[in-house]
């Protein structure tokens, strides 16, 4: 079992900042010169999400978003499945739903708790080590068929943990060394699992990595258009955050920029290479800043995300006109979202709410 660190309300955004200072400042310079992002979700023919920046070939420009949604535009508002402490510095970020089961990262606390749906017990599960060990956090989760799970973790260069993808067996437990990892991966955000068994990892440094099932690492693309180094969308942000969350559709990715407000699309050629990467939308900081998750929405077709800064569910269609389905709570820096059936799934992280932070793991339905 993990140890937690206790926080008070009083010392709690201590513990956040201090975090983020250990974790991201070495990333931060590194990524001034290399990229950055955030993210984690599912889809429709491989598996789960991910996030990228800014263009290559910019593509057709989408549309713009349609009206704000105060308090719920298209939908009904997000319910809790269940909360989580803000005291104990229970932030959530990474999400993978299988059957009854969510599987919920707590960021800075490299901790993954098992989540009854739709009762919302929350069970240990896993764990990597969490601070003081590392400064970095526990990222984007995927689940594969014998219910081994895979975590991003990225602290950035010189962050005593390896940056890399951790492998927690079904039966759960604490892993120590990674199950894949590269020198040139810094933040792996976003992760999707695809029929094949391979995990392709949206990087926030701009790249998207592969990892094979016997755990060989290899970049798959380092496309200019997964960089965030352009902080134009970033809400505030502290350091750049390029590719975040990652889905994909027929034979494409789609990746998340989280700093320029895009979504970027990815062809996969015939032999399994990448493509020219273009900017299905974007760079839109009004329409998609700080899109942080996303995932294949329930018509195969069409990408539905969350907007940390905003507190906005997004949707994105195949030409990429963004409609904002939801705005404003319970939503509090959401940071991934899982379609499961006719069910979305959301966590909030409620990182930079120093007032009344609510994270948790969120639900509503889809049409």
């Amino acid at each position: 079992m993990t140890m937690t660190t206790i926080l008070t309300p009083h010392n709690r955004p201590f513990f956040l900042g201090a975090t983020l200072a250990l974790g991201l400042a070495t990333f931060a310079a590194a990524c001034g010169d290399s990229g950055e992002g955030t993210g984690g979700t599912t889809s429709s023919s491989g598996s789960t999400s991910a996030s990228s920046t800014t263009g290559a070939t910019s593509a057709s420009s989408g549309s713009t978003s349609s009206a704000s949604s105060g308090s719920g535009g298209g939908m009904s508002a997000p319910e809790f499945v269940t909360h989580l402490d803000p005291v104990q510095g229970q932030n959530a970020e990474g999400l993978f739903v299988k059957g009854s089961t969510a599987y919920v990262g707590l960021a800075a606390l490299g901790q993954i708790k098992k989540i009854d749906l739709p009762g919302g017990m929350v069970h240990d599960f896993g764990s990597i080590p969490a601070p003081p060990a590392n400064g970095g956090f526990l990222l984007g989760i995927v689940v594969d068929a014998a219910d081994n799970v895979y975590v991003g973790f990225g602290g950035g260069p010189g962050n005593p943990v390896v940056n890399g993808v951790y492998k927690i067996p079904a039966a759960g437990g604490a892993v120590t060394t990674p199950f894949a990892t590269d020198a040139a991966m810094n933040f792996p955000n976003g992760l999707l699992l695809d029929a094949s068994g391979d995990i392709y990892v949206a990087d926030s440094g701009g790249a998207i990595f592969q990892i094979k099932p016997n755990g060989t690492t290899t970049q798959w693309t380092s496309d200019p258009a997964l960089l965030g180094t352009d902080l134009t969308c970033s809400h505030g942000a502290p350091f750049p955050i390029g590719a975040n969350g990652i889905v994909r559709i027929a034979n494409d990715f789609y990746v998340s920029n989280t700093n320029l407000g895009s979504i970027v699309k990815i062809p996969i050629n015939a032999n399994g290479s990448a493509g020219t990467a273009t900017v299905l939308e974007g760079p839109n900081c009004n329409g998609l800043g700080g899109i942080d998750g996303i995932a294949v929405d329930t018509d195969g077709t069409s990408i539905i995300g969350v907007s940390n800064s905003q507190n906005e569910i997004l949707r994105i269609d195949a030409s990429g006109n963004v409609t904002p389905l939801f705005t404003g709570m319970p939503l509090d820096n959401p940071a991934s979202i899982f379609v499961s059936g006719k069910t979305a799934y959301i966590t909030n992280s409620a990182f930079f709410d120093m007032t009344t932070p609510a994270p948790g793991l969120l639900s509503f339905a889809r049409p």
